[in-house]
């Protein structure tokens, strides 16, 4: 257990200020109508949910189906329901400008 504590922490380290950095850009593009400040978020979060889904299903095949596996999925369809409503807010600023 103590073997997967540093690399768990520096990955939350490291993803935190990533994510807010880009929540924060996202916001702005937002205020400003700015089509090219919300891709930097498309791509993180398309890569965090397929991550999370990814090590649920590995999970499951591995070691059988637990609750946690189907938190994690639940975790990766709100990610994936919040990234299609940014997706949709991007493809009305191309077709606006």
């Amino acid at each position: 257990m103590t073997i997967l504590v540093f690399p768990t922490g520096l990955m939350v380290s490291v993803f935190a200020p990533l994510a807010s950095f880009v929540d924060l850009l996202a916001l702005r593009g937002l205020q400003l109508w700015r089509r090219s400040y919300l891709l930097p978020w498309l791509f993180l979060y398309a890569f965090a949910v397929s991550l999370v889904f990814a090590n649920s299903l590995a999970g499951v095949f591995h070691n059988g189906f637990r609750w946690t596996y189907l938190v994690l999925m639940l975790c990766a369809f709100c990610l994936y329901s919040a990234w299609r409503h940014i997706r949709r807010l991007d493809k009305d600023f191309r077709t606006s400008h």
